[in-house]
């Protein structure tokens, strides 16, 4: 299975936005997220067709490490926030995984997934630390019980 383009995720993006706005009409605290987790499930922020293709590409922690996927990322979601808002006219949100570096100042809150398992259960409040810094509401996307 393949995931889906840019342009693919844009114009999917568009036509949620346009039935998020009614349910937002309805329920004004209607919050619209622009995705999830991009670098590793769409499609044109690092070399892959799929999740597995490009976890297992050698290049992938490499280019993680030096933050080649922030750019293309950043891009495509400030893309993605102007045509949302021309159609959705609530609050708008991205639910980043912890290697993105999200440029938080066009959106409304900084969106996290980060889940408190054992191994960080001590720390997490010093992982959700630097997000507050954005001056934003911080939103954690995904919590629970992680399934490993």
């Amino acid at each position: 299975m393949f995931e889906k383009s840019q342009q693919e995720t844009l114009d999917y993006l568009v036509k949620a936005a346009t039935a998020a706005e009614s349910l937002r009409e309805r329920w004004p605290q209607t919050v619209f997220s622009l995705g999830s987790e991009l670098t590793l499930f769409m499609q044109g922020i690092v070399e892959g067709r799929n999740l597995l293709e490009r976890m297992s590409n050698p290049s992938f922690w490499e280019g993680v490490k030096m933050g080649k996927h922030n750019e293309p990322l950043n891009a495509f979601l400030a893309e993605a926030n102007e045509r949302v808002r021309q159609i959705f006219h609530g609050k708008v949100t991205y639910f980043s995984v912890p290697l993105e570096r999200v440029d938080w100042d066009p959106l409304d809150f900084v969106g996290l997934d980060l889940y408190r398992d054992a191994r960080i259960s001590d720390r997490y409040g010093e992982y959700v630390k630097p997000y507050l810094a954005h001056r934003k509401p911080v939103l954690i996307g995904e919590f629970g019980c992680c399934t490993y």
